[in-house]
C-alpha cells in the first residue's frame, strides 16, 4: 500500500475538547455521547473531513454512504462539494441525526437513516460508489461484520474511506491522571477512541473479514485540538474520565472529580498547552485508509 504523510491544522475557531469519538457504533456506547456536546466538539474533526472530501474528488462518486455521521459530517461537506451526488448519512442515534438535519438545511442531495454500522441490511448490495466511516470503526461491536457490510454495499470498483485514531495526546494525558487517582491501571474506557491504534489493526481486520477489497493508500492526518478555556477544560475531559470518577466516588473518594480536574489543568499547563486563546494539544495523529472493491470479471 502506498504510504503518504499529510498534515492539516485545525482552524482555531473550535469550541472545546476534540474528543473525536467515532460517531457510529453500538447503542450502549453511543447513548453515552450527548448529541449537544458532540455537536460542539465537531470542528476539531474538520482536518479529516476536508481530507476525505478532497480524496473523493479523484473519483467523483454519484452515491455516497456516510457511516456514523454524528451531527452530519463529513456527509454535509461531501453533499456541498458534490451537488450532483446522492449522499446518505447514517448514525445509530436519532438525536445525532436531528443535529445533522439542521446542518444540512438547504441541501437537497442528502438524506438520513438510523443504522448501526455493523447492520446495513436496509441497503441493497452494490448500492454506493463510496463509503466514508470517520472515527467510527473503533466503537462498532462487530468490526469484521461492519467491514463485510461495507464491502457488500459498495459497487465493484467503489472505494471506502476509514479513519481511526493512532495518537491522541490529550487522551493519554487523561488516562495517566486517572491511573494515578485510582492507584491502579484502569480498564479501557467504554468510549475508547484508541481501540484501533495499534499498527496494522485495521489492515488485519480487513484481511480477516473480506477478500474482495484491497488497500489503496494510508494517509496520516495531524491535527491540533482546541480544548477551550480554563473553565471548559474539565467538563470536556470528563467525557473520558467520567466512568472512572464514578468508580472512585463509589469507593469513597468523594472529591474525585475535583482532584481530576485540578490535575488535568496542571498537566496541560506543564505541557505548555495554555495560550492566550485557550488550551491546545498539538500533533494528534489519525490514519485515513482508502480501500477499493475489486471489479467484477467479465
Amino acid at each position: 500500500a502506498l504510504l503518504r504523510k499529510m498534515h492539516a491544522q485545525s482552524s482555531g475557531c473550535v469550541l472545546r475538547l476534540a474528543m473525536l469519538l467515532a460517531w457510529a457504533g453500538f447503542a450502549a456506547v453511543a447513548s453515552q455521547i450527548d448529541p449537544a456536546i458532540y455537536a460542539r466538539l465537531l470542528n476539531n474533526n474538520f482536518p479529516m473531513f476536508e481530507a476525505v472530501t478532497t480524496m473523493l474528488k479523484s473519483t467523483q462518486p454519484s452515491t455516497v454512504l456516510d457511516l456514523g455521521t454524528g451531527p452530519g459530517e463529513p456527509a454535509v461537506s461531501i453533499a456541498k462539494a458534490f451537488p450532483s451526488a446522492k449522499v446518505t448519512a447514517t448514525d445509530v442515534q436519532e438525536g445525532m441525526l436531528a443535529k445533522a438535519r439542521v446542518r444540512a438545511e438547504g441541501l437537497n442531495n442528502i438524506d438520513f437513516r438510523v443504522a448501526s454500522a455493523d447492520d446495513l441490511s436496509q441497503f441493497a448490495d452494490g448500492s454506493f460508489e463510496a463509503v466514508t466511516m470517520i472515527y467510527a470503526l473503533m466503537f462498532v461491536p462487530d468490526r469484521e461484520k461492519c467491514l463485510k457490510e461495507i464491502a457488500r454495499v459498495l459497487k465493484p470498483g467503489g472505494r471506502a474511506y476509514i479513519a481511526t485514531w493512532k495518537n491522541l495526546k490529550f487522551f493519554e494525558m487523561g488516562m495517566e491522571i486517572v491511573a494515578k487517582l485510582m492507584k491502579r491501571t484502569p480498564p479501557p474506557p467504554p468510549i475508547n477512541p484508541m481501540a484501533l491504534s495499534a499498527p496494522n489493526s485495521v489492515e488485519d481486520l480487513l484481511a480477516a473479514a473480506v477478500d474482495e477489497v484491497s488497500v489503496v493508500s494510508v494517509v496520516d492526518i495531524s491535527s491540533d485540538f482546541f480544548l477551550g478555556s480554563a473553565e471548559e477544560l474539565c467538563d470536556a475531559a470528563l467525557i473520558i474520565a467520567g466512568p472512572y470518577i464514578k468508580t472512585l466516588i463509589d469507593e469513597g473518594v468523594t472529591d474525585a472529580k475535583e482532584q481530576f480536574c485540578q490535575a488535568w489543568s496542571q498537566t496541560l499547563d506543564s505541557e505548555g498547552a495554555h495560550t492566550e486563546k485557550g488550551y491546545f494539544v498539538n500533533d494528534n495523529i489519525a490514519q485515513l485508509m482508502t480501500v477499493v472493491k475489486a471489479r467484477q470479471e467479465l
